[in-house]
């Protein structure tokens, strides 16, 4: 369950979305078209040095871009955030997610992962979005896999349509809840060396070669076993986060003196006199932190398997991931942030600090029309623990 920076006092809040109806079946003609004119976005957003923004339909569609009947399009930028006028556009189709070349015998085994449950929209959002930022990944990547929990048949096949290639876990139809998702994924990737993990509620906003970035930091201590994408667990890029985000310990390259990684700093419980003492240190004062949270995480992140493997599985009890945490700690492993902001949260904002007007803001930056108030929490759509 993603969570934000709190300061003094804890607030709980949940994802929400509406489930949409299957998409009809794209022709293989179209999708070869697509695929090709995807490379083709993908060169001129390098050589122009632009940014991609995603203009969606079905009512997120972009002010003043084309229509589409594809589920998602790009549009390549060459110009600030702050400019918006989404002149050239290209389909983005589904194309499979195949490694043209084969893994070397020196080289780690890795996975993507992704767990979703009835939200075909920002399934998609979510893992188009990684597949394009993250350069590195097909060419890293062994295998691809999707955990689903409790989606329609409508909805199911919509995913699959928008992101084929995806090897699919199957659960029973009584398993259901996060816990049994996780676990079902953890036995799937259980022969890998290291995973990718995806939450279904994240739309990644930036270029990086994170497989590359995130494997440097695992290799460079056996104590880390998770690297997080986002700096500090950040799940936005508004004023409140970026630059506001306190705690951990940075980590930086002896010869270029820039940060690496930022290892993750745990005090104590929200409230407790340790944590109470944190923002007292000097420059922490009315700032926001997640030194509340013990190390380890669901959002967005590289995991070492053999740490994963060491810890075992999710238990089915009310704070699952935070128990997890717990035990992650006691048995030696810490957790560690790329010192970057590379994905946006789509659900509600867990962080009092952040202003709608700041998150209505940033997604129109970002090509969405996006209400966190209509985002359908997984956990409600199940009736499942959290």
């Amino acid at each position: 369950m993603a969570r934000a920076g709190r300061s003094h006092v804890e607030h709980h809040v949940e994802h929400h979305h509406h489930p949409r109806p299957a998409r009809p079946p794209i022709l293989l003609p179209t999708l070869f078209a697509g695929c090709a004119l995807f490379a083709v976005a993908a060169w001129a957003r390098v050589g122009a040095g632009g940014r991609l923004v995603y203009n969606e339909v079905d009512g997120d569609a972009s002010p003043g871009s084309p229509p589409t009947h594809r589920p998602l399009s790009l549009a390549v930028e060459a110009t600030v955030l702050s400019a918006s006028p989404y002149a050239k556009t290209a389909a983005l189709a589904p194309c499979t997610l195949t490694r043209p070349t084969p893994r070397r015998l020196d080289e780690p085994r890795i996975a993507v992962a992704i767990t979703t449950s009835r939200r075909p929209l920002l399934f998609r959002r979510a893992m188009l979005s990684f597949r394009t930022r993250c350069l590195d990944c097909l060419s890293r990547v062994d295998e691809w896999f999707a955990v689903d929990d409790g989606s329609t048949p409508e909805e199911l096949a919509d995913m699959r349509a928008a992101v084929p290639g995806l090897t699919w876990i199957s659960k029973a139809p009584n398993a259901r809840g996060h816990p049994s998702s996780l676990n079902a994924l953890l036995t799937a990737v259980r022969s890998f060396d290291y995973v990718a993990f995806v939450e279904d509620d994240f739309f990644f906003i930036k270029d990086e070669d994170l497989v590359t970035k995130a494997l440097a930091v695992l290799e460079s201590d056996p104590k880390i076993g998770q690297v997080v994408f986002n700096a500090r667990d950040a799940l936005t890029t508004t004023p409140a986060e970026i630059g506001g985000l306190v705690g951990g310990q940075e980590v930086r390259n002896p010869t270029t003196g820039r940060v690496t990684h930022i290892i993750h700093e745990y005090v104590g419980p929200a409230g407790s006199q340790a944590w109470q003492a944190f923002f007292r240190r000097p420059g922490n004062g009315g700032k926001v932190a997640n030194v509340h949270w013990p190390h380890f995480t669901l959002h967005s992140s590289m995991w070492r398997m053999d740490a994963m493997r060491a810890n075992g599985h999710f238990q089915s009890e009310s704070g699952f991931e935070y128990v997890y945490g717990l035990r992650w700690m006691e048995k030696g492993f810490c957790t560690a942030f790329l010192p970057d902001v590379y994905s946006i949260h789509l659900g509600k904002p867990l962080n009092a600090a952040v202003r709608n007007e700041d998150l209505d803001r940033m997604y129109a930056g970002y090509g969405l029309r996006h209400s966190v108030n209509t985002t359908a929490s997984a956990y409600d759509l199940n009736g499942a623990i959290r």
